[in-house]
């Protein structure tokens, strides 16, 4: 638990339609100038400095022609003007990407920044590429000095006392948190929730790092921190067009993250280019062996991402991108098993998806079909772990299955409900009660939650009495799963899209 305890220059925000918005172990290569766009050629462009890319204000601020003071008041006025109302964990009729801001701790920032980068250019001494670069970062993830409420009013109360292992990262290396990005209620829904999408106000911005996913893509701030367990980093980067990376578990500590499902949880960065991405990535990898010991488990040598796009015709050459033609869809009919699913797309949508394919082949990558696991064949050679009804262990009337026993047992290694009950218990009985609701269960029930009084001594149980067979049993079957989905991609081959 973190905390106490497009055209571009959009000008304005109307009712309908917006225009569109514009230390490890591990060896550590520096970033090369080759790798950077010269001070010409982002001159060049002939851009504001919160239309451009991350890696072009870098530039300029290493250069000293830009000031992240500058930067910052240019980002704080354009919040002002298009965010709307803070502290609404509701539509407040704009974009709402940003729920809290520190205007006078970001201008600090700011200011310190710019000294760093001064002393930097005076004495030939490099500042890191992220010094001076404002952000945001998730209701979710803790940022010193913040309320951190994971996108509901029933954290109240829950103030962030330290930094995060990640936000620390991005702090030692001069990076201006601007304030806290919205988070669906409990980062428990990809629809989004809370108001508008980055291109228009009207759809859905994704979620449940959704602020995240809007505040880059409206120029709100030059890139911002998601966090995801099951897609909340990948949806709104998709349906606010923007890049992100949504990493393997251990290649950035979780240290600091309110949890949703440890040893699922993970983070990274929505910004508007991936070279932006695989900046700010680089500055938070690393090994956090007492916060994350996931950290550990990382291969040697890798990273940090280059910075330098591939040059030629084909820059996806070697690259093979898999398109999984017998996934399950859950649709308003109900489960489409054995369905394709492009052929459940509308006209404008498969029109888009036969575009992608295109441009993906024609930038050398090879796509291919392949008949993914049926997640509803529980056998050992598909699906044995996720939604697998199969019985492990029970628990005061609850049916461990594999899934269960894994999730259960990694949520008692961090005391998480316990944590979540300490901090409740000082709050009024009302936010209490909110609590409770979420992350309590009813005594003998056979589901996690059940409908009736919840306590938090049964949600407790349930998680420390996962059985050492349960748990090894359920991881066996978590690595078999993840292994037969990589095996029915293996065996698709050269079988490619165009074929």
């Amino acid at each position: 638990m973190a905390a106490a305890a497009g055209a571009l220059g959009v000008t304005g925000v109307g009712a309908g339609a917006l225009a569109a918005p514009a230390a490890a172990r591990r060896r550590r290569r520096s970033t090369s100038a080759s790798e950077l766009p010269s001070v010409a050629e982002v001159r060049g462009e002939n851009l504001e400095p919160i239309e451009m890319l991350l890696i072009q204000q870098a530039v300029l601020l290493q250069a000293g022609e830009l000031t992240s003071v500058e930067l910052t008041q240019d980002y704080l006025d354009r919040i002002a003007e298009v965010n709307g109302p803070f502290e609404t964990y509701g539509d407040n009729g704009l974009y709402n990407a940003f729920v809290r801001i520190d205007e006078e701790g970001a201008l600090a920032a700011a200011r310190a920044a710019d000294r760093r980068l001064r002393k930097a250019r005076r004495t030939g001494e490099a500042a890191p590429l992220l010094c001076g670069i404002p952000m945001g970062l998730k209701d979710s993830v803790a940022t010193r000095g913040f309320r951190q409420l994971n996108g509901t009013v029933a954290y109240e109360g829950n103030v962030a006392l330290d930094d995060s292992f990640a936000v620390a990262k991005l702090r030692a290396q001069g990076a201006v948190p601007l304030g806290i990005t919205i988070a669906s209620a409990f980062s428990g829904t990809i629809a989004g929730t809370f108001s508008s999408n980055a291109w228009d106000l009207d759809y859905v911005p994704g979620g449940s790092s959704r602020g995240s996913g809007v505040a880059p893509i409206a120029r709100m701030c030059s890139i911002a921190m998601g966090e995801e367990t099951g897609g909340s980093i990948i949806f709104p980067a998709a349906c606010n067009g923007a890049s992100a990376i949504k990493p393997s578990l251990g290649l950035a500590s979780t240290s600091g993250v309110m949890p949703l499902s440890p040893g699922l949880d993970t983070i990274g960065p929505i910004g508007r280019s991936a070279r932006d991405c695989a900046l700010f990535y680089n500055a938070i990898l690393g090994e956090d062996p007492f916060g994350d010991p996931l950290t550990l488990a990382v291969p040697p040598g890798f990273g940090p991402f280059s910075l330098k796009p591939r040059s030629g015709s084909s820059p996806l050459a070697g690259i093979t991108i898999g398109i999984n033609k017998t996934d399950w869809l859950t649709t308003p009919a109900g489960v489409q098993r054995g369905v394709d699913p492009q052929s459940l797309y509308g006209p404008d949508s498969a029109a888009a998806f036969e575009r992608l394919i295109g441009e993906l082949e024609g930038m050398g990558a090879t796509v291919v079909e392949f008949n993914g696991v049926d997640y509803l064949d529980y056998s050992e050679e598909s699906n044995p772990y996720y939604t697998d009804p199969t019985v492990l262990q029970t628990i005061d009337n609850y049916p461990v299955t594999p899934q269960a026993a894994v999730v259960n047992s990694n949520r008692y290694d961090i005391h998480y409900t316990e944590a979540i009950r300490d901090f409740a218990q000082t709050r009024s009985d009302e936010q209490e009660s909110l609590l409770l609701a979420q992350y309590g269960r009813q005594p003998g029930s056979t589901s996690a939650s059940g409908t009736g009084t919840k306590t938090w001594e049964a949600a407790i149980q349930i998680q420390a009495d996962v059985s050492v067979f349960a748990r090894e049993e359920g991881e066996r079957r978590r690595r078999k799963f993840a292994a037969n989905y990589k095996q029915a991609f293996d065996d698709a081959g050269s079988t490619s899209w165009s074929s």
